[in-house]
């Protein structure tokens, strides 16, 4: 009693035989398995029942049919297996018709989309990307359609909140009940996209490092020559105000352009080096929110604005290893930003508190607040919400990481912004030279300097404000030769240039101190902010100027060098008679 696969369609198990017998279970079968394969299996078991009298032929369509069974059983778990893999995916699997309505789709892709699966399938597939992305879909459903398939491609995803997000996007077409359908593999790549940009800008920044690099040697060099050259002039023309205020102008031009490499590397995230002055975190607050005051106070009143700072600096120890300007600039930056993003007013809270072994510094506002787009990247350098205005919280970025901290964000759109610096307490001064700031150039100097620098100009700059600090000097520009004159002359201390042909200025330092440890070694350089306290320890340099070096600074550590190095000459004999005499 043979069926046809139509007739089949309408069953909900096998139809009994004219003997009254059930066939065996079909129910569960046919949930699971092909509908060809059940219409077999069906007209096997029939066959049996119709071939009972004819034993001879009765045990080899047995056979057939418990094969056929056991093979329906195999399809039963496969497509239990298949149901796990697709119900337990990593990424979203969907399945649309030709008009590209959803017919099933696993969990995933209900909650990569923000979707229940019942409001899943009620939709379109262009409904879940963004309304211009739209006709690009339709496109390329239809080329699946005539091709069977399409290449790997990258989308964008819209959820049902609106935000969206990267995807990847496999497509083929597969047959379900004997009509032609999509099926899609999505795989969120939000993640992977960020960390490509991150790449992206990391190499972006590595570039531009190299170039502030490089500028800033050779921009160091120059200023250090300008500047010195003015100081000279200066000293030397004390009476002449007119001409001592143009000097004094050509000295201020030349430090602010010293600075704007600074921004640069600043900039490129290439420094360093470590803040060596000590800094008051609630006197920096406090200052902060006195230099903006004429935007906050008394703009805004001009402008019918009302706008409250509040500076809450609680603890007692504020005091940080620190640079007072980089961090005014930083605080005021953050005080600028949060003016910025309260144009009809508000309440803007500075406050200080202890934090794990250092200071917290917080600056709060009840503005705009940040998008989560903007949050992520609020500290990278090529983006900003302000066209043209400057480096924003980059810069900001920059200065707490040089100072040894760290910075977070807590911020949500219409929720206003609060920004945490946290600092660590005072450390051990770093090696690099402080700034003096007294403006005596000491002239009082003795002892016999060795100079050596491959740029004439600036060797026989430093040169010249040595022996105007009372100091005999000889300068050699080529650090070979430089090591020779050590070894066949005397003297008490050496000046050498980090960045020279055939020979850095680390090397210069070991050599000299294999041939005679007892001479200080001074380092001066326009990369000193790309140099760490570990390398200077370790290369036995007893101090690191930065270029553009001006006179004061450089006499100022040129005496105290030669000062520690008597003394320490002083102690040793002391120590060695002390051992003589108790021998």
């Amino acid at each position: 009693m043979s069926r046809n696969q139509a007739e089949l369609r309408g069953l909900k198990g096998f139809a009994e035989n004219p003997e009254g017998r059930a066939n065996s279970g079909s129910a569960e079968i046919l949930k699971a398995v092909n509908l060809e394969v059940l219409w077999a299996i069906y007209n096997f078991e029939t066959s049996v029942v119709t071939c009972k009298d004819r034993p001879e032929r009765g045990s080899t369509t047995l056979h057939r049919t418990r094969a056929l069974e056991q093979h329906a059983v195999r399809l039963e778990q496969s497509e239990e297996k298949y149901r796990t893999v697709f119900a337990q995916a990593n990424d979203a699997i969907e399945v649309v018709d030709e008009d590209g309505r959803f017919i099933d789709c696993n969990q995933k892709a209900c909650e990569m989309f923000g979707y229940t699966r019942e409001e899943l399938l009620s939709k379109r597939l262009w409904e879940v990307v963004p309304p211009e992305f739209r006709d690009g879909i339709r496109a390329r459903m239809t080329r699946v359609m005539e091709g069977g398939s399409e290449p790997l491609c990258e989308a964008i995803g819209l959820r049902k909140d609106g935000t969206r997000f990267a995807v990847e996007v496999n497509s083929g077409v597969i047959e379900l009940e004997g009509r032609r359908r999509i099926i899609s593999f999505v795989r969120d790549i939000t993640e992977r996209k960020r960390l490509e940009e991150e790449l992206q800008q990391g190499r972006k920044l590595q570039a531009l490092g190299q170039l502030a690099s490089g500028v800033a040697h050779d921009f160091n060099n120059a200023l250090t020559v300008i500047l010195g050259r003015a100081e000279l002039l200066s000293s030397a023309a004390p009476d002449a105000a007119a001409s001592r205020r143009d000097l004094e102008i050509i000295e201020k031009a030349a430090s602010a352009a010293g600075k704007t490499v600074k921004r640069l590397q600043n900039f490129a995230r290439k420094r360093e080096d470590r803040p060596r002055g000590e800094v008051d975190l609630n006197d920096c607050l406090h200052e902060a929110a006195e230099m903006v005051r004429p935007r906050w106070k008394d703009q805004a009143e001009m402008n019918g604005v009302v706008i409250e700072v509040g500076v809450d600096a609680r603890p007692r120890r504020t005091v940080i290893q620190g640079e007072r300007a980089e961090l005014q600039e930083a605080f005021i930056n953050l005080l600028n930003n949060s003016l910025d993003a309260m144009p009809e007013g508000g309440r803007i809270s500075l406050s200080t508190e202890d934090w794990a072994g250092g200071v917290r510094v917080c600056v709060s506002d009840i503005g705009k607040g940040m998008t989560p787009e903007e949050r992520e990247r609020a500290f990278d350098p090529f983006f900003t919400t302000k066209g043209d205005e400057g480096l924003g919280l980059s810069m900001v970025y920059g200065i707490v990481e040089r100072h040894g901290g760290e910075i977070t964000i807590a911020s949500e759109a219409g929720a206003g912004t609060s920004i945490r610096l946290i600092f660590p307490h005072i450390a051990e001064r770093a090696g690099i030279q402080d700034r003096p700031d007294a403006d005596i150039l000491p002239s009082d100097g003795s002892g016999r300097i060795l100079v050596i620098d491959d740029e004439e100009d600036v060797a026989d700059l430093v040169g010249d404000l040595l022996r105007l600090g009372g100091y005999e000097v000889a300068v050699a520009n080529d650090p070979r030769e430089g090591l020779s004159r050590f070894r066949s002359e005397t003297f008490d201390l050496v000046l050498t240039d980090l960045g020279m042909p055939g020979m850095m200025g680390w090397q210069v330092a070991w050599e000299v101190k294999e041939l005679n440890s007892g001479v200080p070694v001074i380092l001066i350089t326009g990369w000193a902010v790309e140099l760490d306290e570990k390398q200077i320890a370790e290369s036995g340099v007893a101090l690191v100027l930065e270029k553009p070096v001006q006179a004061k600074e450089l006499l100022h550590a040129v005496r105290k060098t030669l000062r520690e190095k008597g003394e320490d000459s002083a102690n040793l004999i002391a120590k060695d008679v002390g051992s003589g005499l108790t021998s």
